[in-house]
């Protein structure tokens, strides 16, 4: 099978960059024991302003039974968007159960949360699948995904190395 030559196009850095899209992950294990939420260190991605965005990701965690784990997503002012991590239902126990597929609303103030469930099964080694969209206004800047525990418990919640976030342009508006 034979294909025509494609004709020969300049393609230009910046929309290498845009088809290619941002990607954050995390170096090391990251770990808390609290119910405040903190960024988690390489699980963010940047934006242009006037734009919208695609994103998706793997986020592993070990979580007790008891802590659970609670997810928000902070971006740029002005932004809005939607998102879901895709988590095991906080009802359900041995990593066994039903995934919970919320739709939230990017909101600044961390007040759209979701949940997952911990686990003593499996030694308590879960994921999550986020997803979503963005769209930014006059305004830039990272999208950030943060962490903090259900429920303070003296056993750490850890946000596992190799979690990742992808993140590509899909529209650019002009003003």
């Amino acid at each position: 099978m034979t294909f025509p030559a494609a004709p020969q196009t300049r393609l230009r850095a910046g929309a290498l960059r845009a088809a290619l899209g941002t990607f954050g992950y995390t170096r090391t294990d990251q770990s808390f024991q609290t119910e405040l939420y903190s960024d988690v260190a390489g699980l963010a991605f940047e934006v242009e302003r006037n734009a919208r965005y695609a994103f998706n990701g793997y986020v592993a965690y070990e979580s007790g039974a008891t802590p659970d784990i609670k997810f928000t997503l902070a971006g740029p002012e002005g932004a809005t968007g939607q998102w879901g991590f895709y988590t095991l239902n906080q009802l359900e126990t041995g990593s066994i159960g039903s995934l919970e597929a919320l739709r939230l609303d990017l909101i600044n103030d961390d007040s759209q949360q979701q949940g997952a469930a911990g686990s003593a099964s499996f030694s308590s080694a879960l994921m999550c699948l986020p997803r979503g969209f963005i769209q930014t206004a006059g305004v830039g800047g990272a999208v950030q995904v943060r962490f903090a525990q259900v429920t303070t418990n003296a056993s750490a919640t850890t946000v596992k190395e190799g979690s990742w976030l992808h993140a590509w342009q899909i529209e650019k508006f002009s003003v």
